[in-house]
């Protein structure tokens, strides 16, 4: 059964001749204003030095947030391009979560590593050695195995450290020891020890 144009105006009279002038489109036509409407965030894939990511260590020590870098830590002599600059700072800000550093931490390590690469000045392993086991003693061992295996756990950061020598420097091992030492450090090594 048709319905010829006559019977919709007779039930339509409001209408009649609205369809004929209405031109039709296909395309939705932006809003000019959102009217309130956030869109929401696009999700992110969370820490991505996280062991397992949504663990209980996440959920307690805020793995899948990253610390927000001071302004102020400089990275333009680790790299010059700001895309490499603005790449280091969100995966440090990453690392610093998932190993309990803070932003102070953070700053610190920055800026003597930058003091370190402008002189150009290394430490010798030997003499770090003896300063370190002045410092720490007999838990020299047990801390400095903690903060190299933490290290192995973020390679770009292992391999770094490797490839300026800083990583023999004993203000740098005694910060990374530190951090090594917190919880959430704590908590990510008995992690990956369990799962040996």
């Amino acid at each position: 059964m048709s319905i010829n144009q006559d019977t919709i105006d007779q039930l339509y009279p409001d209408c009649t001749g609205v369809m004929e002038d209405t031109p039709v489109t296909t395309e939705a036509t932006p809003p000019t204003d959102d009217h309130g409407y956030k869109p929401e965030p696009e999700k992110t894939e969370g820490n991505p030095y996280s062991l397992d990511e949504g663990s209980l260590e996440d959920t307690l020590y805020g793995g899948e947030s990253k610390v927000s870098l001071n302004d102020e830590t400089d990275l333009s002599i680790i790299y010059q391009s700001e895309e490499e600059q603005a790449a280091l700072r969100e995966n440090l800000g990453y690392m610093a979560s998932e190993t309990g550093a803070t932003q102070d931490d953070i700053h610190s390590l920055v800026s003597y590593a930058n003091k370190q690469l402008i002189t150009g000045e290394l430490a010798d392993p030997q003499e770090s050695l003896s300063t370190l086991y002045e410092q720490h003693g007999t838990d020299l061992n047990s801390k400095l195995a903690d903060a190299q295996e933490l290290v192995k756990t973020i390679p770009e950061l292992s391999a770094w450290l490797d490839q300026t020598r800083l990583g023999d420097d004993p203000v740098m091992i005694n910060q990374i020891i530190r951090i090594a030492q917190s919880p959430r450090s704590q908590a990510r090594l008995q992690k990956l020890r369990s799962t040996k």
